[in-house]
């Protein structure tokens, strides 16, 4: 460009309008790729909220109480303690 406009002066014009528009391409890109993200997030916690959903976990309970970490109730309670009643 600088060898067609005969100097850099008389050609910057020129080149701004061009960063412009390679600017302006540059944002909408952006943008475009921010929703397309957006949707796929979204897509993707809510599968995982249905696996939580319909998933059963169930907890590993150790025999020995005496272990660290042990899951396993106090001796003193049972299920039938602590299951509720209807009166």
């Amino acid at each position: 460009m600088i060898l067609s406009f005969g100097s850099l002066a008389n050609s910057t014009p020129y080149l701004g309008m061009i960063l412009l528009v390679i600017v302006t391409a540059w944002l909408a890109a952006a943008k475009s790729l921010e929703g397309q993200f957006n949707s796929l997030r979204s897509e993707e916690e809510l599968e995982k909220e249905m696996e939580r959903a319909s998933s059963v976990k169930i907890p590993v309970v150790s025999q020995d109480e005496s272990e660290n970490g042990s899951l396993g109730e106090s001796p003193s309670s049972s299920p039938e303690e602590s299951a509720p009643t209807n009166m």
